[in-house]
């Protein structure tokens, strides 16, 4: 029986440390599974077609400082650097972190290329533009402005382009510039 006991008793601690090293097993797994799932995250993050934008080369031009009642050309350029085309959806102007807004202090009284206004949130105006640009091409947009009411205005300005690998009317920023400043005068 002293036997058997000593039996039983080896059995027991042979048992008890299997479940451990499944619990270890089990860990480890766990641990893999997990790394490979942030891995897997970070490298869609990082490699998706979302995140891989076709910035388009740009410079606004504006007037630092205009008189009141005074007319004044607000100027986008923009270069396609890409060997593809690029299909452009929107010019915004969109108004800076609660600051007073350009569309504040002046008007837009014609934009060359012929667009029409398009109110989006709060001050916010897109104006569709719905074509494309070239490999290379140059595209210049102007915001012909009457200065109306004095003070220091702030804006920025969004192009937005179709996105190549997402459904219609999917799109993304493909040039952003601001704020910018201006002061119209008395």
């Amino acid at each position: 029986m002293a036997n058997l006991d000593f039996q039983s008793k080896q059995s027991a601690t042979i048992q008890n440390s299997k479940p451990k090293s499944k619990l270890w097993l089990w860990a480890c797994g766990g641990f893999a599974i997990l790394i490979c799932v942030v891995l897997g995250i970070f490298a869609i993050i990082v490699f998706s077609p979302s995140s891989g934008s076709f910035p388009l080369n740009g410079k606004v031009s504006f007037p630092s400082a205009v008189k009141k009642g005074d007319d004044f050309d607000f100027i986008i350029t923009i270069t396609n650097p890409t060997t593809n085309p690029i299909f452009i959806k929107h010019f915004a102007l969109q108004s800076d972190l609660n600051a007073p807004s350009l569309l504040d202090g002046a008007r837009v009284m014609s934009v060359e290329p012929n667009m029409e206004s398009e109110a989006i949130v709060g001050k916010d105006v897109q104006f569709p533009y719905f074509r494309e640009i070239k490999s290379g091409e140059t595209l210049t947009v102007i915001f012909h402005m009457r200065a109306e009411n004095t003070g220091t205005y702030y804006e920025d300005v969004g192009v937005y382009s179709r996105h190549p690998f997402l459904a219609d009317p999917a799109f993304i920023t493909v040039f952003q510039f601001g704020p910018a400043e201006i002061v119209i005068m008395p």
